[in-house]
């Protein structure tokens, strides 16, 4: 697992490549340049699901490049920490809050307000708190990465 992993909602992701992607140009540019990201089976199924050359372009070169940090679903399966948690998100969403949680950052960048409620409102889990957020910013493009403008302050 990546230690500068994020999990990228295929909502925002479905953004790359248009002009409504720009305010995450930042994001796509970091994770073309040097970031990583998390993914699971289903978030996958959900890019893919897209059809767009763009992000089947950037998920290529980010697992060419061994940036790819995948979460298993028999791991994702195993999460009990929110056994008794009130999620607000849809179910289909809780997958997508396991695979933030089994992170290594537990970052999230999501346009889903109740799913990132509801990952803002879980409790710490191996020290981390989870966060989610609408816009990353260049702080949490980490490490910041020689020839990367994404990360340049």
């Amino acid at each position: 697992m990546a230690q500068n992993d994020i999990v990228v909602d295929a909502n925002v992701m479905a953004l790359f490549g248009s002009r409504a992607g720009g305010v995450h140009e930042s994001l796509f540019t970091w994770l073309g340049c040097c970031g990583g990201l998390c993914v699971s089976n289903s978030l996958l199924n959900e890019y893919g699901r897209q059809h767009s050359i763009f992000v089947s372009a950037l998920i290529a070169k980010i697992t060419r490049e061994g940036r790819l940090s995948k979460i298993k679903n028999s791991t994702i399966d195993r999460f009990y920490k929110d056994k008794n948690y009130a999620y607000t998100c849809n179910h289909e969403d809780i997958l997508i809050a396991r695979t933030v949680f089994r992170s290594f950052r537990k970052l999230l960048v999501s346009n889903d307000l109740r799913l990132r409620n509801d990952i803002n409102g879980f409790s710490r889990i191996n020290g981390v708190s989870p966060r989610a957020v609408a816009v990353v910013g260049r702080d949490d493009l980490m490490p910041p990465a020689a020839g990367c403008p994404a990360t340049k302050h």
